[in-house]
């Protein structure tokens, strides 16, 4: 503490590799920025532990009107003694490298690290088996005044009592996660990850996994609210909800690119976006079962809806569709172009199509499927192949499907007209 509270800007902090630091709640107010690095004889990270059980561990704040910066590197954050958290900050820009944060425990949002204000920035870190009772179960972000960046980061077994059982964000300008991973989280809402109200982008990047979180609520993986969710080239495998089995974008916007959905299997979709924008181009959806795959919902009417260069196969539900489910009230500007849908296996439809005033899908394919396209509204396909499903296409006699352009190859039926349920 008397380290902290000096003017120095480079603490070391030095211990034995068996004997764990016990401190009392460090508490420190300054505006000069600060390094706190921890080393150890035998390589391995000094220990901090909790000798006050009421109090978080670590607190920084400045004072007001101040700005400061706090890095904190090479250490293991053990919590199982704390009630009240591992690590607090306030407007403070904090960055945390080559450390770890486990078991710690707390009634506030953020178990590991509750950042409000200031920004922060991880690299190289742990997060395993924490808890909150609020948001956040390892980690809240609350109105931060730079964009969270985080890299090679390990979220495994958190839990948050509401939303984001590893991450929670709310307000400011989003989150950047990279090539890190994101296991057995759980949550009410966002197994792994929830950002309400960002304003901004909350980016999944390149390396990044998500597998087996879950969600009692919706977005077994993601949730978000108000924000616009990108997904690039991230993978989820066999995560679980009620609803929105992987991801549940919300009034905000989506834009999946080379993303991965696997082994997901509930009554809700793997993907629900709903009530906004949508771009989901060249990702792949795999054996997916229980709702559709993709599930578009009352997208936003002023955007593009825009679904290209897609694959999804395999995938299995007994309602709405198998595949890609698009559903509207009113006019929406469509493309739909370049995706295949092979062996689809449930009884569903692989397409199910409830969009009014969509522009003409381009350039689709349609193979081994039970029920290839079921349409509800007036549609146009060029550019189309069918080949060895049951039934091509389904309509009901009060719309119209066109072919402009394409084939139908060994379908059992190619198009059947009538009434649907």
């Amino acid at each position: 503490q008397e380290a902290l509270d000096s003017p120095a800007t480079n603490i070391l902090v030095c211990s034995h590799p068996d004997v764990a630091l016990n401190t009392h709640a460090l508490q420190v107010i300054r505006s000069e920025p600060v390094t706190l690095t921890g080393i150890s004889g035998s390589g391995a990270p000094p220990t901090i532990t909790s000798a006050d059980g009421t109090l978080p561990i670590l607190t920084f704040s400045i004072p007001p009107g101040s700005t400061a910066s706090v890095e904190i590197q090479g250490f293991s954050i053990d919590g199982a003694d704390t009630t009240s958290g591992c690590l607090v900050t306030e407007q403070i820009d904090l960055a945390v490298s080559d450390t770890a944060f486990e078991l710690c425990q707390s009634d506030q949002p953020g178990a590991a690290i509750r950042v409000t204000g200031g920004s922060l920035t991880l690299a190289n870190a742990d997060f395993v088996g924490n808890r909150s009772d609020q948001r956040g179960g390892a980690v809240h972000v609350d109105a931060p005044t730079w964009l969270t960046d985080i890299q090679d980061a390990l979220f495994e077994d958190n839990e948050s009592g509401t939303d984001g059982g590893a991450l929670s964000f709310s307000g400011g300008p989003g989150f950047n996660v990279q090539a890190s991973e994101f296991d057995s989280n759980r949550a009410a809402r966002g197994g792994a990850i929830a950002a309400v109200a960002t304003g901004g982008i909350a980016y999944a990047g390149p390396m990044t996994s998500f597998a087996s979180n879950r969600a009692t609520g919706t977005g077994g993986a993601i949730y978000t609210d108000g924000t616009e969710l990108w997904v690039d080239t991230a993978t989820f495998d066999a995560n679980e909800a009620s609803d929105a089995l992987a991801v549940h974008v919300l009034d905000g916007a989506a834009r999946l690119t080379s993303a991965t959905f696997e082994n997901h299997s509930g009554d809700g979709a793997t993907v629900l976006l709903d009530e906004t924008t949508v771009q989901v181009q060249h990702s792949a959806f795999t054996t997916n079962s229980g709702g559709p795959a993709l599930k578009v919902e009352s997208p936003v009417d002023t955007h593009p809806l825009e679904i290209t260069g897609n694959t999804f196969v395999g995938n299995a539900s007994d309602q709405g569709a198998s595949a890609l489910s698009l559903y509207a009230f009113s006019n929406r500007a469509l493309t739909l172009s370049g995706n295949t849908f092979p062996s689809q296996t449930g009884s569903a439809p692989a397409v199910r199509q409830d969009l009014p005033g969509a522009a003409p899908w381009d350039g689709n394919t349609f193979s081994n499927n039970q029920t290839a396209v079921e349409v509800r509204r007036n549609v146009t396909m060029t550019n189309a192949t069918f080949a060895h499903n049951i039934l091509g296409i389904q309509v009901p006699v009060a719309y119209r499907a066109t072919v402009e352009s394409g084939s139908f190859n060994d379908n059992v039926t190619g198009v059947a007209l009538g009434l649907l349920g």
